[in-house]
């Protein structure tokens, strides 16, 4: 019996073995195709819908060197052109903006949109006088302006990020790694008067989360003679760690000994001894999605104000040089802003004193401004509109006037 069942085992095996063998000689002839169709590792895969398109960024000499916004916007252009989804999408840089010569400046942009390009970005506010009045001259061109005024044209753009974010997480930090009570905020002679308060706020708010008593002196720079003098006298004031929005090499240079520390805005944390954190702008996301929209025929919304959800700003520092505690302090303010969950200009305040867990770190607070409460705490928090015509200092921010 078991001899006969193993001969029809056989047979129903033999009788079997023609379907098996084309069966698998068709999946691998499936096999074959597929792979002779998939893109392999090398194919270089040319996105036409960007070969009408070119983009120019426009800078002055000045700004090239100086310029902390600037130096970000020149490196997120390149980062996002060296994509090869634009491969086939011109650019051209200029630098060669004469500020002090509008005409000659028109003449520069002018030219270049005469030579094909239909794209323009700018972090020259000269230029974007021009752009303002060339937007309508020529409507079929895309004119992107950072920090640019909102009310123009449907071709005109303007975007920014929300560096004030960073400098609340520069707060923490140099609360955090000072033995003093007092901290430093340098600003550039060139920076608005509105950025030049939201940041150096920011910068307080975010020391007063570990020190309440921090006392922040703001104080506006204007050549590198004077801001070594600035950098003496705020010394003998007992400041110990630096920062603000001046160009990040100067910084080096002013704060670059063991006495004082440094955190830098679009510079680099390794760049010295003294620098123990950076706030870091980066514009790539933004240029990726406007490029997209414009080669596709889609609607762009004419204001950017990105943060550190939009990953148009981070914060790094050397974990070298700072404690356990300070870094997942910033850790956990950076997550609670990032995901919405607090408003650094609102009813709320964040608390990382050390008596505090940071389980439990947001906290009703009024917001003040003196005696004033601009926001009853448990408020949302201020509109951009506010935030971007600041023209105050919180309590615990002293500026002196030169």
């Amino acid at each position: 019996m078991l001899k006969k069942l193993r001969y029809l085992s056989l047979a129903l095996l033999l009788a079997l073995l023609p379907f098996l063998s084309a069966c698998t000689k068709k999946l691998s002839d499936e096999e074959i195709r597929e792979t002779s169709t998939a893109p392999s590792e090398n194919t270089t895969v040319l996105h036409k819908e960007y070969e009408d398109l070119s983009a120019a960024l426009l800078l002055s000499p000045s700004q090239t060197e100086l310029s902390s916004n600037a130096k970000a916007l020149t490196l997120s252009f390149d980062r996002t052109l060296e994509n090869q989804e634009f491969s086939l999408l011109k650019k051209q840089k200029r630098h060669d903006l004469e500020p002090s010569h509008s005409e000659n400046a028109a003449s520069t942009i002018q030219s270049v949109i005469k030579s094909g390009c239909n794209i323009l970005i700018t972090a020259d506010g000269n230029a974007e006088k021009i752009f303002l009045e060339l937007c309508k001259e020529y409507p079929d061109v895309y004119f992107f302006c950072e920090g640019g005024k909102e009310e123009a044209e449907e071709n005109y753009y303007c975007f920014s990020a929300r560096i004030y974010e960073g400098f609340y997480l520069a707060g923490i930090l140099a609360a955090s790694e000072s033995e003093s009570n007092h901290l430093a905020f340098l600003s550039d002679k060139e920076t608005s008067s509105a950025e030049k308060y939201i940041q150096a706020n920011a910068f307080t708010l975010g020391a007063q989360t570990v020190n309440p008593d921090v006392q922040v002196y703001l104080q506006t720079v204007d050549t590198e003679d004077d801001a070594q003098k600035i950098v003496s006298s705020l010394s003998a004031k007992g400041c110990e760690v630096f920062t603000g929005n001046i160009p990040a090499k100067n910084g080096y240079q002013l704060t670059g000994t063991e006495e004082k520390r440094y955190i830098s805005l679009a510079g680099d944390e390794k760049a010295s001894e003294a620098v123990i954190g950076n706030i870091s702008i980066n514009y790539e996301p933004f240029l990726t999605s406007a490029f997209r929209a414009i080669a596709d025929g889609e609607t762009l919304e004419n204001t950017y104000y990105g943060g550190l959800n939009e990953g148009a700003v981070d914060f790094s520092f050397n974990e070298n040089q700072v404690s356990e505690t300070a870094a997942r302090a910033i850790e956990t303010a950076t997550e609670l802003i990032s995901n919405g969950r607090f408003a650094i200009f609102s009813g709320f305040r964040l608390n990382f004193n050390e008596s505090n867990p940071l389980a439990d770190t947001i906290f009703p607070s009024d917001f003040m401004r003196g005696d004033e409460i601009l926001i009853e705490k448990g408020d949302s928090a201020l509109s951009d509109d506010i935030l971007r015509s600041m023209d105050f200092c919180v309590d615990g921010l002293v500026e002196i006037n030169p």
